[in-house]
């Protein structure tokens, strides 16, 4: 596997319209530890855009929601004001300490890529990878 990096990213605290909200401001490349609640977005432009790409979720293992298929909508768009839904595999989770990791295969990415959360709970994400598979 080839590490993908990304360019910058950005945080839609309540983001009610999925397809069409921007975040306001976008972060270099390091991200922080972010607390997310349900209707938040998390925002990654990316350096390059191959296809499949493999995606990488870390959060903590207290935090991790137990059935991401139902609290991850991942979105694509060529813009940050334009999104569309992804088509991905099946989110798996692997526990590994205090952490859990959440991944899934996206077919079709633009350079533009968004990670909904949906779930009930609030969740921690350490950190986010991305590869080719």
């Amino acid at each position: 596997m080839s590490e993908i990096g990304y360019k910058a990213w950005g945080l839609i605290p309540m983001d009610d319209a999925q397809t069409s909200t921007a975040p306001t401001v976008f972060n270099p490349p390091m991200l922080v530890n972010l607390a997310l609640d349900g209707g938040t977005s998390l925002v990654f432009q990316m350096a390059s855009a191959p296809s499949p790409l493999h995606i990488l979720i870390n959060t903590t293992a207290v935090s991790a929601d137990p059935n991401p298929n139902q609290s991850y909508q991942l979105y694509s768009g060529s813009t940050a004001e334009h999104w569309q839904l992804g088509q991905i595999e099946t989110w798996s989770v692997d526990y590994d300490g205090a952490t859990a990791q959440f991944s899934t295969i996206l077919k079709t990415p633009s350079p533009f890529l968004k990670l909904h959360y949906c779930g009930e709970l609030g969740i921690v994400i350490t950190s986010a990878r991305f590869s080719t598979p």
